[in-house]
């Protein structure tokens, strides 16, 4: 539990927090520079679970890959996805995609001008695009065929 993001969420403050802008901005862990949308949602499901808040939750992470779309960062829109995806390997998500509305919104994010160049910033952007795409297709919106990830073993 992070109980600065959680104060966030209980403020009614989980789509800015999702979007990480200005004060909201969580650094990622890494030595890259973007905000940490997969540790701050994977923290919003758990708040949503153990404070009954799944609908405020599905809402705010709807509403922030709309907010992504309008502000035309469409790396975002791919990577907060991709998120959900990863984090339902590892906890239990609160609440399933709505898969025809997420592909409308993918679709719409990828025809917008510049799209291309905007998904640079979305890890080996094209495949990782073409992965979400092939894992929405095959899921029910809330369990997903994303391999876990495995530490190499020493001497390997």
């Amino acid at each position: 539990m992070n109980p600065e993001l959680w104060a966030q969420f209980d403020a009614g403050h989980a789509l800015e927090a999702l979007c990480g802008q200005g004060k909201f901005f969580f650094p990622h862990h890494t030595y890259r520079t973007w905000h940490d949308d997969s540790f701050v949602l994977s923290q919003l499901c758990d708040w949503a679970a153990d404070r009954g808040k799944v609908r405020e939750a599905s809402d705010a992470f709807m509403a922030a890959l709309r907010e992504h779309l309008v502000a035309e960062r469409v790396d975002w829109v791919f990577s907060l996805v991709w998120a959900f995806m990863v984090s339902s390997v590892y906890q239990e998500m609160p609440f399933a995609l709505d898969i025809p509305e997420i592909k409308e919104l993918l679709d719409e994010a990828e025809s917008m001008p510049g799209a291309a160049e905007g998904l640079v910033r979305f890890e080996e952007s094209r495949a990782k695009v073409a992965k979400v795409r092939e894992l929405l297709a095959k899921s029910d919106g809330l369990h997903f065929d994303v391999p876990r990830w495995k530490p190499p073993r020493p001497g390997s």
